[in-house]
């Protein structure tokens, strides 16, 4: 059970060290006061945020405890018992020779036990053992699936972005054309055609950016809910 709690924990760490770490990237243009914000803050949020997961965390923090509680009926028991007493005496003769007489004592025990095999202590613990691990083992496969839609939702939201602005380039270079061709067609250089092509064209990339734009505003949505970040 330990093997698998090291293993879990070290493909948690080179999932945020290797893959997020190296890629954490500022967002723009969409995320408001989040705009600075990489992939590691996000997936830091997203736990921090996640009621469900902490809930989880906490859980397995109470069975690790209830684990080493019943462990405990397993020790060796030590008892240190001491004691002390105080007695005067007084004797008293015929002659002027009386005589008196403090007595005090102490008394110190040591005792300690250690059973040979306690069955009920020894399956009470094991029981806890194992439901420790197994609580602990679905925290790190529910932690591991959050940072892992964060992430996909991060970079859906890179790929929205990346894919506006490229569209945003080649309006540009359509706008320009579009000058261009309406000059040349005042000037009889060419034909009505070429110009109406040249504005449909143009019509159909504004229409690919606004379906753009509502992929990038999905995206962006979804990458705040899974942060539970303040986009306002």
């Amino acid at each position: 059970m330990l093997k698998i709690r090291r293993i879990n924990n070290v493909i948690s760490i080179n999932y945020l060290s290797v893959i997020i770490g190296a890629l954490i990237l500022p967002l723009s243009n969409g995320l408001a006061n989040q705009r600075q914000a990489g992939l590691l803050a996000f997936v830091e949020a997203g736990i921090a945020n996640n009621i469900a997961l902490q809930s989880s965390r906490q859980s397995v923090i109470s069975q690790a405890l209830a684990s080493k509680i019943s462990r405990a009926g397993l020790l060796p028991s030590l008892t240190l018992n001491a004691s002390a007493g105080f007695s005067d005496s007084t004797s008293f003769a015929r002659s002027d020779n009386n005589s008196s007489d403090d007595f005090k004592t102490y008394d110190y025990s040591l005792n300690f036990q250690q059973a040979l095999f306690n069955a009920p202590s020894y399956l009470r613990y094991k029981a806890a053992k194992i439901t420790y691990s197994s609580q602990e083992l679905q925290y790190q496969r529910d932690r591991l699936d959050t940072i892992n839609d964060i992430v996909n939702a991060y970079f859906s939201y890179l790929q929205a972005l990346a894919q506006i602005r490229a569209t945003k380039l080649e309006k540009a270079s359509a706008d320009e054309r579009v000058r261009q061709l309406r000059r040349s067609f005042e000037l009889g250089n060419v034909a009505k055609t070429d110009v109406l092509e040249a504005e449909a064209s143009l019509s159909g990339i504004l229409v690919r950016i606004e379906s753009q734009q509502q992929n990038l505003r999905t995206a962006n949505r979804q990458l705040l809910e899974l942060s539970l970040l303040n986009a306002t």
